[in-house]
C-alpha cells in the first residue's frame, strides 16, 4: 500500500442493529452503528426520563396507577381488623390502668402496714432492750442473792453451832440443879427458908441427910399463886449430891411430890415432845437428856419440822 492510499478517509456502515463498532487497526476508517440502533437508544432514554418524572413528581398531580377493587376490599378488611385490635387494646389498657390503680392502692396499704409494723418492731426492740437490761439486773441481783444466801447459810450454820454450844454450856451449868415440886409455898418466902425446906424434904421424903454447905442456893421460881405451889430450884455443890437425891426419886411414887433435873428451854421442849411421843406409842421407854430410848430404837426431836424422828434416819 502507498501512503496516499492509506491517508484516504473512508466512511462505512456496520451491520444492522450492532451497537458497538468493529475493531480495526486502520485509523482512516470511521465505522458508525445503524441509525435504528440510535433510535432505540433515544426511545429507551425517553422512557427512563418519563419514569423518573413520575417518581419525582407531585403525587396529587401524578397519583400513579390506582388500586384495584380486591386490593381496596383487602385494605378495608385490614383496617377493620386493626380497628378491632385497637378497641381491644384500648379495653385492655383501661383494665390495665384500673388494675394498676388497684395495685397502687394495695401497695400503698402495704406500705402503710409496713410502716406500722416497723413502728411496732421498733417499739418491741426498745422493750426487748429494756427487758434485757432488767434481766441483766435480775441476773446480777440473783447472783447477789445467791451470794447472800450462801453467806446467810454460813452465818446460820455458825449461829446454829454457837447456839448449840451455848445450849450445851447452859445445860452444863445446870447439871447440879434439881427442881422440887409440891413443897408448900409461903408468902414472902426467903432463900434461906427455901433451903431449909429442901433439906427437910431430902431428909423426910428421900431419906438423905444433907448439910447446908452442900446447897449453894435454893429459891422459888415464878410468881406466887394461891392455886398452886411454886417449884423450888436448888443448886448443889457437887454433881454427886444431886445425883444421889435423883436416884431416890422412886420413893416419891404415890406422893404429891416430884423431882426433875434442870435443863435449858430447848432441852425441856424436846423432852416434852419425846415424852408425849412415848406415851402415844406405849411400851417401856427411857428418857435420857434429849434422847428417847424405846427398845433398840432411839428418837430425837427435830425443832425445824417440830416432829420426833429416828436417830438412825
Amino acid at each position: 500500500r502507498t501512503l496516499t492510499h492509506e491517508m484516504l478517509p473512508l466512511v462505512q456502515v456496520c451491520k444492522r442493529f450492532a451497537l458497538h463498532a468493529k475493531s480495526t487497526n486502520n485509523v482512516n476508517i470511521l465505522l458508525f452503528p445503524c441509525p435504528k440502533v440510535l433510535l432505540c437508544l433515544a426511545c429507551d432514554c425517553a422512557r427512563v426520563i418519563g419514569k423518573l418524572l413520575l417518581l419525582s413528581g407531585d403525587i396529587e398531580t401524578n397519583p400513579g396507577p390506582g388500586p384495584t377493587k380486591a386490593e381496596l376490599e383487602a385494605q378495608v378488611k385490614q383496617l377493620g381488623s386493626m380497628h378491632e385490635l385497637m378497641l381491644k387494646l384500648d379495653t385492655n389498657v383501661t383494665g390495665l390502668a384500673a388494675g394498676q390503680a388497684a395495685l397502687k392502692a394495695d401497695v400503698e396499704a402495704i406500705l402503710g402496714k409496713q410502716a406500722q409494723l416497723e413502728t411496732s418492731v421498733a417499739s418491741l426492740n426498745a422493750k426487748l432492750v429494756s427487758f434485757e437490761k432488767e434481766i441483766l439486773s435480775i441476773t446480777q441481783a440473783k447472783a447477789d442473792i445467791c451470794n447472800l444466801q450462801h453467806s446467810v447459810a454460813v452465818q446460820s450454820a455458825a449461829t446454829e453451832t454457837m447456839l448449840s454450844r451455848l445450849d450445851d454450856f447452859e445445860n452444863r451449868s445446870r447439871r447440879c440443879n434439881l427442881l422440887f415440886y409440891g413443897i408448900p409455898d409461903a408468902a414472902g418466902e426467903s432463900w434461906s427458908s427455901s433451903e431449909q425446906k429442901v433439906l427437910a424434904f431430902a431428909s423426910e421424903k428421900l431419906g438423905v441427910t444433907l448439910d447446908s454447905s452442900q446447897i449453894e442456893r435454893a429459891h422459888r421460881l415464878g410468881t406466887q399463886s394461891r392455886e398452886k405451889n411454886r417449884p423450888i430450884i436448888a443448886s448443889f455443890s457437887s454433881y454427886k449430891t444431886k445425883n444421889q437425891l435423883l436416884l431416890c426419886g422412886p420413893k416419891l411414887r404415890g406422893l404429891p411430890f416430884s423431882m426433875s433435873e434442870d435443863f435449858s428451854k430447848k432441852v425441856r421442849v424436846a423432852r416434852q415432845r419425846l415424852l408425849a411421843f412415848a406415851k402415844s406409842r406405849g411400851g417401856p421407854y427411857k428418857l435420857r437428856f434429849d434422847k428417847l430410848h424405846m427398845g433398840s430404837n432411839v428418837f430425837l426431836y427435830d425443832s425445824v419440822s417440830d416432829s420426833v424422828v429416828s436417830a438412825s434416819a
